[in-house]
């Protein structure tokens, strides 16, 4: 089984229920499958940015290029060159 490390400040975590702290767990590892998903597409496809991240579940285009380049440096479209 695979584990993954995701990174939340304890006096985040500190504040958090556990409820509250699950769903953004969740929210996280959903959105880490998600951009990995779409890493894979800018690399072995020529689709445009828009249709994968629409493809890749994210309805805001904004919001996925936001997280992409938090996740890998730069923005999807450099990514891609």
């Amino acid at each position: 089984m695979n584990c993954i490390t995701l990174d939340f400040p304890k006096t985040l975590t500190d504040r958090m229920t556990p409820s509250s702290l699950w769903t953004s767990v969740t929210k996280e590892y959903i959105n880490k499958k998600r951009l990995q998903k779409a890493e894979e597409l800018l690399k072995k496809t020529d689709m445009p940015v828009a249709n994968i991240s629409a493809r890749t579940g994210f309805n805001n285009v904004t919001y996925f290029n936001r997280l992409f380049k938090a996740a890998y440096g730069m923005p999807p479209r450099e990514y891609r060159k």
